[in-house]
Order: C-alpha cells, then structure tokens, then sequence
C-alpha cells in the first residue's frame, strides 16, 4: 500500500524539480506525459502537479479519466459545457479559459488516444491555445509515446539523503525507541531512494527489523503493490533518480530466484546493506558508552595501572601493548575479565551487568569488524540491555553525588 506522505515528500528538492520541470514543459510547449509507476496513486501526483501549475498561472486544473467510452473532446465538452465542442473553439483565448486538463490513460489503447487528440490540436490551431495537458500514463505496460511530447517517468525515488530527511521528519510523528540509531540507519540503507518503502519498514519494531532483515524483506515481498519479477523497473524498481540503482526487494527476488551469480551478486549486496547499517550505528554507540563501563571497573582497573598509568593488555610473552586506562577498548576489557585480572563480578550487581556487556559488544565488535552480520542474538541482547545499563549507570551516579 502507498504510504508516502505528500507534505513531506513534496517538500523534497527532488520532487520540487519535477514539479519545476513538468510545470516549465507545460509554460513552453503545452503538453508532456508523465509516466507513473503502478505502485504510485493518479491522485498523488496529479494534485501536487496541479497546484504547481496554479501557482505559476498557467490556469486552473480538470480531471479526466479516459476509459474507452468517452473521448478527450467529450470530457471537454462537459467540463465547458458547449454541446458541440470542437478543436475551432479552442482557436480563441477569449471564448475558452484558460485550464490544465489531466487525461489519465491507463492502457494503450486510451494512451494513443489522447495523444492523438494532443496532435490534432497543436496541429491545427494557429493562435494562442487555452489548453495546457497532462497525459497521465497509468498503465502496466510503458511505452515511448510520441517524441513531440517530452515523457516525465515517475516512481517517487528520491535522493539518498532525501530518503533520510524524510524518515527524520516522519520521525517527529512516530514514536521510535532507537537509541541506537540502527533502526532508522537500516530503514535508509533498505528504503534506498524509496520513500513509500520508508512507511512499510516503519510498522515493523527495531528487534524484527535488526535481527531478521531478511525474514522482513521477505513479508514485504509479498505485499502486491511491491511484488517484483525479475525485469519490472516500470513497476519502480529502478531508481529515476539514478537508473543504475535498483531496489532493495529487486535483489532479495534475484537472491532467491535468479541464476547462480545473480543470486550471490544480489545477497552480496543485501548483505552489504544490512552489514553498513550496523556498522555506522551501532560502533558509534558502542564506543560512546564505552566509558561508562570502563568507569564501573574503576577500582579493579585502578590496582592494574603501572607507574606509567597505563594497563597491561597484551601477553607480554606474545605481544606486549600497554594502555592508558581510559583509552581501553572493550576487547582489552573482555581479555582482562576472561583472564581473571579483574574479578568476576557478584552476580546482580551493575558491575555484573556491565561484565556481560561487554562480552556482548566484543562479539559485535569483532563481527562487524571482520565485515560480518552480527549474530541476531547478539545484536538482541545488545539493543536490550545496553541502554538499561547506561541509564542505571547515571541513576547511580545521582545517588552517590
């Protein structure tokens, strides 16, 4: 189901220079075809397009859906109401006000027509034309309508960075747990240039999400608007923004569908996505409450420091490394737990919670460090337990100050 919300999207600068520029083709030259996507509503599109046009002046809007039935004259004729209205009328700006017709086409047949009727028009009139149009090109099958009118393909891709201002601002109005950062930093690596894909991925939790990627990716699939087969770019899985960049669900089709290096190609990169949202979320956080560990271990650090003030990290018959105390890593502390140069702490201590901490952070560590996926248990156990400490931690600093 299309989800995008039009207050923010439209807001975009992507979105704003289609607009400029459906607007600006419309200014100069009267008429141009916009090529939607299956996925996208009409409504959507044609109603930011419409009050663009109204806001550079070239007339009011009308709506039309072509079916077979009717005709491009015959709706004109009831939206004038002129009984007999034919391509004459059209030779007056005074008799006729100005307007900017929308003829929504949703096969092929109805396609040619009103680009038939766009030629005989532009063909035929001599003077200045009141009519401006919008041929919406709504149906499953695209293809190069004529060359006189210059065709604009929408799918609502946007920008990179985009995407990511438009999850922050739909941030403000959806309540996220994500101290982390790894929630929203996964939705912008999976969403791409895809904005709708932003509001699917919001209604899944930050646990799902995190540890089963994959499982996620593929409930979505299955939703019919976001349905892929191996080559419908035309339903939206190609990027207008950058043609080169295919949607997330397009290679999780092809890592389970296509040949045999499609299908390690595709999980290649749906594996690199996954593995850099982690990586760019999760390091950060973990290193930035690093500190509040190591400053539960104070004491037991402060018995080990030399006259240097550095910890002894390393064994000396292998490779001998000394550290400042602050400027210990987690994997330092783990080796100082698990050697037993720092006791084991009573169980149900803060300090005991710290010390399983830190055997959680050492394996992310060393997993997104070696360009792996962290282990959903491991990245489960992370999520649910590092902020409770941190926030214990201070509580405990309140009391003692």
């Amino acid at each position: 189901m299309f989800q995008v919300d039009p207050r923010f999207y439209w807001n975009m600068p992507s979105a704003k220079s289609f607009l400029d520029q459906v607007a600006t083709e419309l200014g100069s030259r009267s008429a141009c075809v916009i090529d939607l996507a299956a996925m996208v509503p009409v409504n959507f599109v044609t109603t930011a397009v419409a009050e663009r046009c109204e806001q550079v002046k070239l007339g009011n809007s009308a709506f039309f859906e072509l079916d077979g039935q009717n005709s491009p004259l015959s709706c004109l004729s009831a939206y004038y109401g002129i009984a007999h209205l034919s391509i004459s009328h059209f030779n007056s700006a005074n008799e006729l006000k100005d307007v900017v017709v929308f003829f929504v086409a949703r096969s092929q047949a109805t396609l040619l027509q009103a680009v038939s009727f766009c030629n005989v028009l532009y063909g035929t009139l001599q003077d200045h034309c009141p009519l401006r149009v919008v041929i919406i090109n709504a149906g499953q099958e695209h293809h190069v309508v004529d060359h006189r009118y210059r065709e604009f393909p929408f799918n609502c891709s946007l920008k990179s960075q985009e995407v990511r201002a438009y999850l922050l601002m739909r941030s403000s109005e959806v309540e996220i747990h994500d101290p982390s950062g790894a929630y929203k930093e996964m939705i912008v690596e999976l969403a791409r240039f895809d904005p709708g894909f932003v509001e699917l991925l919001l209604q899944y939790d930050s646990k799902e999400l995190l540890c089963n990627t994959r499982g996620v990716l593929k409930k979505i699939s299955s939703v019919d608007s976001y349905k892929c087969q191996r080559a419908n770019f035309h339903m939206g899985m190609l990027s207008t923004i950058d043609a080169k960049e295919r949607h997330i669900l397009h290679d999780f089709y092809l890592s389970e569908n296509g040949q045999e290096l499609e299908k390690l190609g595709s999980t290649h990169a749906i594996t690199g996505l996954i593995w850099k949202a982690l990586l760019t979320s999760l390091l950060p956080w973990m290193d930035f409450h690093r500190i509040d560990i190591l400053a539960v271990f104070n004491e037991d650090l402060a018995k080990l420091v030399d006259s240097n003030g550095q910890v002894l990290v390393g064994n000396p018959e292998v490779f001998e490394e000394r550290r400042e105390l602050f400027n210990l890593e987690i994997n330092h502390l783990a080796g100082l737990i698990r050697s037993g140069q720092i006791a084991a702490p009573a169980v149900g201590t803060l300090k005991f919670r710290a010390a399983g901490l830190v055997d959680t952070m050492k394996n992310v560590r060393n997993e997104l460090a070696h360009k792996r996926i962290p282990h959903p248990d491991h990245v489960r156990n992370l999520l649910a337990n590092l902020q409770p400490f941190v926030n214990e931690y201070l509580a405990s600093l309140k009391v003692q100050g």
